[in-house]
C-alpha cells in the first residue's frame, strides 16, 4: 500500500502536466481579428495622442509587406490592428487603403489585397465597395533634387559620370563634416 501512494501521486501530477504541454494552440498562428483590440484602444494613457496617430494614418492610409507574415497572405496582429483602424477612418471620412508592396509574385499580391479587403469587411465596411488599391504610400516622400543631393553627399552619385560603373573615390561614405 505504501508503494501505491507515491505512484498514485506521481500519476495524478504527471498526467495533467502532459495533457497541457501536448495541446496545440493554433489561435496564436492565425488570431481572430475580432479578438484583437484596436491599436488606439490597447493601453490606457494613449488617448491623448490618438489625434496625432490618426492624422498620420489618414495622411498615409497604407498597408505594407511588413503587415503580413513573410511570403504569406496572412495579416500579422500589427497588420490586423492597422486595418481595423483604417476601417474606422474610412467609415468616418472615406478613402481607400493603399497596398504598398515590393513583392513580384502576382498571385501573392492578389491574395494579400483580398486579405486586406476581407479584414476591412470584418471591421464593418461595405463588402460591395472596393477599398484597396495597389499603390505607393500616401506620404509626401522626397523629390528628385533631394534624392540626388543625398546620393551625391554619400558619394553614391557623381553628376556627369557614367552611373553604371559605380561610385568613384573612397567607399567610406560621406566626406567629413567641417566646422
Amino acid at each position: 500500500m505504501d508503494r501505491l501512494n507515491p505512484l498514485l501521486v506521481m500519476s495524478l501530477v504527471l498526467v495533467p502536466v502532459l495533457a497541457v504541454g501536448c495541446s496545440s494552440n493554433e489561435s496564436e498562428i492565425d488570431p481572430d481579428p475580432t479578438e484583437i483590440e484596436h491599436a488606439y484602444q490597447a493601453e490606457d494613457g494613449h488617448a491623448t495622442f490618438d489625434h496625432m496617430v490618426d492624422a498620420a494614418v489618414m495622411a498615409d492610409m497604407t498597408v505594407a509587406d511588413y503587415h503580413f507574415v513573410p511570403r504569406r497572405a496572412i495579416l500579422t496582429p500589427l497588420g490586423m490592428q492597422r486595418v481595423a483602424r483604417l476601417a474606422d477612418i474610412i467609415d468616418e471620412y472615406g478613402g481607400e487603403v493603399r497596398f504598398n508592396t515590393r513583392e513580384t509574385d502576382e498571385s501573392l499580391i492578389a491574395e494579400r489585397s483580398s486579405a486586406i479587403s476581407t479584414a476591412l469587411q470584418k471591421n464593418g465596411l461595405d463588402p460591395s465597395s472596393s477599398h484597396v488599391t495597389l499603390n505607393i504610400p500616401g506620404s509626401i516622400g522626397m523629390d528628385a533634387r533631394e534624392a540626388i543631393l543625398i546620393r551625391t553627399f554619400e558619394n553614391v552619385y557623381v553628376p556627369g559620370q557614367n552611373q553604371s560603373s559605380g561610385p568613384s573615390g573612397s567607399s567610406t561614405g560621406a566626406p567629413p563634416l567641417s566646422n
